[in-house]
């Protein structure tokens, strides 16, 4: 891992506490450095930069909320379960708790497609 980015003896220190294995680029710090609104060096604070960037992922790929369809679910990460914690493994801000998410856009069509195939199959008797 580069020590370039940074810009103390802490940073260093930081960075490799936070990336242990050397997995995270040597670019990321910077690049999460042009999206913040001030200057970062710890891997900490590109993270955290990071987590508050719309997602890159096509809206089509991602499975969505039961209740409101939306994109925005989380998977809860609590360790044991809480008094307060309403039951479900997903979240949504919409407020729901679930369990199980929709699938994506296009799991749907690809399910689609399959059910067609094979209605087709039971009518003809035959594969397209």
């Amino acid at each position: 891992m580069s020590t370039q980015r940074a810009t103390t003896n802490e940073a260093v220190e930081a960075d490799d506490e936070y990336d242990p294995y050397g997995v995270v680029p040597d670019s990321f710090v910077e690049e999460m450095n042009e999206h913040a609104g001030e200057t970062i060096s710890t891997i900490p604070a590109a993270l955290d930069v990071a987590e508050r960037l719309p997602s890159t992922t096509d809206n089509r790929d991602r499975r969505r909320c039961p209740s409101c369809r939306g994109y925005a679910i989380q998977h809860k990460t609590a360790m044991s379960r809480r008094e307060n914690q309403k039951p479900g493994s997903w979240k949504c801000p919409c407020g729901h708790h679930f369990n199980t998410p929709l699938p994506s856009l296009n799991e749907c069509d690809a399910a689609a497609d399959e059910l067609a195939r094979l209605v087709e199959f039971l009518e003809t008797g035959s594969p397209e």
